[in-house]
């Protein structure tokens, strides 16, 4: 039985900047240090008018992170920098797997190669919008892969537009049994030398813990009129849509999915 989940995230520029006087700077560094995997290569770098992903595809295979353009400031640590900062955790049954690199004590995804390897793309129907897309498997479980896609995209506003990044995961399961699945996805802001700045949302700021539950969710269409989520694609292949979602901030929860 082949199963689909997918999951998106806008990572927007207008980001409401808080003071970070009440974080611990000294164990703050220490702890943000262990997150960097080691020096690698900018080798993917995808933009629009307004705003650029670059990935890491030698080292920290699949991190990234985010920066305006053509001015190349920073929105996520540390553009236009080596990029290792954000990433992506896959719980498979309980256990936790995440994209090469440093950070928790848990088991590394493995890069797909051939078609499933990172690369910049092509959208067909506009050849200015690039994105970046690859993935990877889960050691163990060969038949789950889970594959990245990060494209710069304009939204467009009464007499003014801007960028973001559209994240998305789809997570395929190929195994003859069914498994319980859920992604994390650590964006390290860092606006305007603020590294603990906050996320918003399009329902307001997040504070420290914000939850969505079902049709609250960026696949609500297509949950309504389904049995417990799950729908078919296009291609006749099982959905299973996301049961909630999460934003948090990181820095309240030092270890997460350290198991």
């Amino acid at each position: 039985m082949k199963r689909t989940i997918m999951m998106m995230a806008l990572a927007c520029l207008a980001i409401n900047i808080p003071s970070a006087d009440d974080i611990d700077a000294e164990r703050y560094s220490a702890w943000k240090a262990a997150f960097n995997g080691g020096e690698g290569t900018k080798a993917l770098l995808t933009h629009n008018d307004y705003i650029a992903v670059q990935l890491d595809n030698t080292v920290d295979i699949g991190r990234f992170n985010i920066g305006t353009w053509p001015a190349g400031e920073c929105l996520t640590y540390v553009y236009p920098e080596d990029p290792w900062s954000s990433w992506v955790i896959l719980r498979v049954d309980g256990a936790s797997y995440k994209a090469p690199g440093g950070g928790p004590s848990v088991s590394s995804l493995v890069p797909l190669t051939g078609m499933g390897a990172f690369s910049v793309r092509t959208w067909p129907t506009d050849t200015d919008s690039n994105y970046i897309y690859g993935g990877w498997s889960v050691p163990g479980h060969s038949c789950i892969r889970i594959y990245q896609w990060l494209q710069p995209i304009i939204l467009e506003y009464p007499g003014y537009s801007t960028g973001s990044i559209l994240i998305k995961y789809i997570v395929v399961n190929t195994c003859s049994e069914c498994h319980d699945l859920g992604v994390l996805l650590q964006l390290d802001t860092d606006i305007a030398g603020n590294d603990a700045a906050e996320l918003a949302t399009i329902r307001g700021y997040t504070g420290i813990e914000e939850d969505f539950w079902n049709c609250d969710t960026v696949s609500c269409a297509a949950v309504k009129g389904g049995t417990s989520g799950q729908v078919k694609n296009a291609l006749g292949i099982d959905f299973q849509i996301n049961d909630d979602m999460t934003i948090g901030n990181k820095y309240n929860n030092m270890n997460p999915l350290s198991a």
